[in-house]
């Protein structure tokens, strides 16, 4: 029998120097191809479309609305920033694509082509701004002072009615977003217009009754706005017949609410939880918004130590554009509360024009999230004075602040890949001291973490 040869410390010091390149290499190829594919697509990801199939029908969508039109393309990326030679590159290319509909493949191309206008992090910020530029002309232009429901319908929604409809059922844009939890501190109901708010309050009332939801309390989050007699005149004249002493023009979302709520609450476990209206006055305003709401409804709700788990009740298709409003306010104001939405689905009738209205301003209501996520330093304020002048009607350029310089976009990401080479080498380089040792046990590690490392989920 041969005897068996033992290893020499240059052949593990060889074996080991293999090893530790091999590790390194493989490391950075795995920086390389975890990191996001395109800028858009990195865009498209935070403002939580991270699936291929969603990106796809979204830039489809941008395609129908005109967004590629290389006259009113020049003049939006040019407002957005970049220089004419990128600009002109980028049309040439993507013009002979955008004359049919998009397949799988063109959209994967028109993806990555606008890299071609720069990968920097400044590029990805003046791309973050084109997009939310020009969905909110084109998904979301309503007039200052118009409610959701008033806003127009596009010439490019009626005239790619179908096609438009098919993106929205494949995108989800119309379905229910179930509660997670069984038990929550307080149940919030948007306001709305008063047939909303009915099936808003409906769908609550079914939560409860039917679907073993339960709940501490019950607040209407309402407001001094004027009823409207376009879509609110059936409700309007029960109130009026109830109270002799109330006029029509003096009908606000709140009376609707109330008089909503006696209607729908029946006698069952719904109406025996107790009930507290918000009423948020309009102040100088026209009306107040969302936010006005959910700060005042903030101070109203009870203070405490503990984490309050809030459920908040919206309806297709303004779920997640409310809840972009939801977190990104409680998140200053209340940041012991921990809110969530849900909402009933809501019914073909809606029409088309309330739908991609409702995208886009999801999007716009995500603009300070995502610039956070991608890495912006620039505080609240500053973002939100940007994000005016991304507005269909923004405000007097001289009320706006510039435009704050970006933070690097997806540090954290690279952080995280750095943080794991760190440990590969790390271990390997601890093996190499057991095996040049000549004790029989191997060291003891300890786990660390470099700091400041984070994914960006």
């Amino acid at each position: 029998m041969l005897p068996i040869m033992k290893p020499t410390r240059p052949f593990i010091l060889i074996l080991l120097l293999i090893l530790i390149i091999s590790v390194v290499f493989s490391s950075a190829y795995f920086v390389k191809t975890n990191q996001a594919s395109s800028n858009l697509s990195t865009i498209l990801t935070h403002h939580n479309f991270p699936k291929e199939s969603d990106q796809f029908q979204i830039i489809e969508l941008l395609r129908l609305a005109g967004c590629f039109d290389p006259i009113q393309m020049k003049e939006d990326l040019k407002i957005a920033g970049f220089d004419d030679g990128s600009i002109d590159t980028l049309i040439a290319k993507i013009v002979p694509l955008a004359k049919d509909n998009f397949n799988k493949v063109h959209t994967q191309i028109v993806l990555n082509l606008f890299d071609g206008l720069g990968t920097t992090t400044q590029d990805l910020e003046k791309l973050h701004n084109w997009f939310i530029k020009v969905t909110q002309r084109e998904f979301f232009a309503h007039k200052a002072g118009e409610e959701r429901w008033q806003q127009a319908t596009g010439k490019w929604m009626v005239d790619n009615d179908k096609a438009i409809e098919e993106i929205i059922t494949g995108l989800g844009l119309r379905n229910e977003k179930a509660p997670a939890l069984t038990h929550y501190d307080a149940i919030a109901v948007f306001g709305s217009t008063a047939p909303e708010m009915e099936k808003r309050l409906r769908y609550a009332k079914r939560l409860i009754e039917e679907r073993s939801v339960s709940a501490d309390a019950i607040y209407l989050l309402v407001g001094e706005r004027p009823a409207d007699k376009a879509v609110e005149a059936e409700y309007m004249a029960a109130i009026t017949r109830a109270d002799s002493e109330k006029t029509a023009d003096k009908i606000t979302e709140t009376d609707l609410m109330r008089f909503v709520y006696e209607k729908t609450k029946g006698e069952g476990k719904f109406a025996a939880i107790p009930r507290v209206v918000v009423d948020t006055p309009k102040g100088s305003k026209q009306r107040p918004n969302t936010i006005d709401t959910l700060v005042l409804f903030s101070k109203t709700l009870p203070a405490t130590s503990d984490v309050m788990n809030v459920l908040f009740i919206s309806r297709a298709p303004n779920i997640q554009a409310q809840a972009e409003d939801t977190f990104d306010t409680l998140s200053t104001s209340r940041p012991d509360i921990k809110p969530e939405i849900a909402g009933d689905a809501c019914e073909k009738a809606v029409t088309l024009n309330r739908v991609i209205g409702a995208l886009g301003g999801s999007w716009f209501g995500g603009y300070v999230r995502v610039e956070r996520e991608l890495g912006s330093r620039a505080s609240k304020e500053d973002l939100l004075r940007v994000r005016e002048t991304l507005k269909y009607n923004p405000a007097p350029a001289a009320d706006v602040a510039p435009a704050p310089a970006p933070a690097p976009a997806q540090a954290a990401l690279q952080r995280t890949k750095v943080a794991i080479t760190y440990q590969c080498v790390r271990r390997l380089l601890l093996s190499m001291a057991f095996l040049l040792s000549n004790n029989n046990t191997l060291p003891t590690m300890k786990a660390t973490t470099p700091k400041n490392t984070h994914s960006l989920g």
